[in-house]
């Protein structure tokens, strides 16, 4: 099959295809027959991503966060959702850089932000220099 039919937005859930619904049905059934876990609740919320509901990817997250307030997927994952809903990731990402220093998302922030002090330094225009 080829990308027919996908143009424009989509509802929710049709994003992410049987897989990810196949996904998050499993998620579920794992969290309510045995104990939500942070790692369960990052899945689910990764699985609700992937079908374009980043609302309910929150809500799984909160859940885990709730329980543990340092689990760094959940910080980095509860970052990930907040920017896909259109909200501001800037606090998930300072507790993740507080709980998790070397996590992958701190260093590629890290290198980003260097990249750009650089760039920003190398075409700085000098202080009283004619615009």
């Amino acid at each position: 099959g080829g990308r027919a039919g996908r143009a424009g937005p989509q509802p929710r859930g049709a994003a992410g295809g049987r897989r990810a619904q196949e996904a998050a049905t499993i998620f579920e059934e794992l969290g309510e027959r045995f104990a939500w876990t942070p790692r369960l609740a990052a899945g689910a919320a990764a699985a609700a991503l992937r079908m374009n509901d980043p609302d309910a990817a929150e809500r799984h997250l909160l859940d885990a966060h709730a329980k543990d307030a340092r689990a760094a997927d959940v910080l980095a994952n509860l970052a990930v959702a907040a920017a896909h809903g259109g909200k501001p990731s800037g606090r998930w990402l300072a507790a993740l850089r507080a709980a998790a220093p070397s996590h992958p998302i701190v260093a590629r922030l890290d290198a980003a932000a260097d990249a750009f002090d650089r760039a920003a330094t190398e075409y700085a225009v000098p202080q009283g220099a004619a615009a």
